[in-house]
């Protein structure tokens, strides 16, 4: 079983036609609901940048207390040795991957 590590949030990119914006956010919630199925996944840690973000997951069709889901308030956009350090303390001796928001395990793995 393998730990994702990631983030989700609101798309809301400046310039951008919605039709964009509502493309994208698709995007990202359907990576972070397959990280969730994903029958290899133990745990998806969702390192979240503002409240606002994790209230955003109920708009999206999310439970913010399922069961795979570990909320962890990093405060900040992720960089990599938050994430480092965010394994290290609480994912020692687990397998792990880092996955951007947009990205998510498929078959295979």
């Amino acid at each position: 079983m393998v730990h994702v590590i990631t983030q989700f949030y609101r798309v809301n990119y400046k310039n951008q036609s919605s039709e964009l914006l509502l493309k994208r956010q698709r995007e990202i919630t359907h990576c972070f609901k397959q990280n969730l199925d994903h029958v290899d996944v133990e745990k998806v840690h969702f390192l979240y940048e503002k409240e606002e973000d994790v209230e955003f997951l109920k708009h999206e069709g999310i439970d913010k207390n399922h069961e795979k889901i570990v909320l962890y308030n990093l405060g900040s956009r992720m960089k990599y040795n938050l994430i480092f350090e965010y394994a290290n303390k609480f994912l020692k001796d687990e397998i792990c991957v880092y996955l951007h928001a947009d990205m998510c395990i498929d078959k295979g793995f």
